[in-house]
């Protein structure tokens, strides 16, 4: 097993040395060479410099998913632990509590993807820090990618310093941010 961690870092090390490497010689080359070739080095760095970012949007994305199925499957095992002791009602109690409330059924629905990333991204960045974002009415959101990106700026702000659930509730034209928590944030965006 030690073996296998080894080997899997000293791959990811491998792969960052030559993604440097690469960066530095693009980076050289277009320095170096005359007006044309610095033109080509220059196109040639802009279109690895993509490529390198979509994969680690895709790495995300992929993390994201690895999570949502964790969370499930241990809410699964849970309640499958209280049905095999005959604990019915607890079973029942546990999952109006716990796995309702993190299921948010049709959340998403109707919300450009753009969006569905990002809040995706946000739940995650959340459950690493010991926090869960309830979205509230967020069919009502207006979509603009000026309210994606402010949303996303408060809650990276206050993801750091909650504990327990962050409320976002939406409306036509803005957003309202509520943690309590040792620090109470209550924010309105219009």
């Amino acid at each position: 097993m030690k073996r296998n961690a080894l080997t899997k870092r000293a791959s990811r090390l491998s792969a960052v040395v030559l993604r440097l490497a690469i960066f530095i010689a693009l980076g050289v080359g277009s320095y170096l060479s005359p007006h044309f070739w610095r033109v080509v080095f220059l196109l040639l760095f802009a279109a690895y410099t993509a490529s390198t970012v979509r994969v680690a949007d895709q790495a995300q994305a992929v993390e994201m998913i690895r999570r949502y199925r964790h969370r499930y499957a241990n809410h699964l095992q849970i309640i499958s632990g209280w049905l095999e002791l005959e604990k019915v009602s607890r079973a029942e109690r546990y999952l109006a509590d716990h796995a309702m409330s993190s299921v948010q059924p049709g959340v998403f629905q109707g919300l450009p993807l753009r969006w569905v990333y990002k809040m995706m991204a946000l739940e995650a960045l959340a459950e690493a820090s010991g926090a869960e974002i309830r979205w509230v009415q967020a069919h009502k959101s207006g979509g603009s990618y000026w309210m994606l990106w402010k949303l996303s700026a408060v809650l990276r702000s206050i993801i750091p310093y909650a504990q327990g659930v962050i409320t976002v509730t939406f409306f036509r034209r803005g957003f309202h941010v509520i943690s309590i928590g040792p620090v109470c944030w209550s924010i309105w965006w219009t």
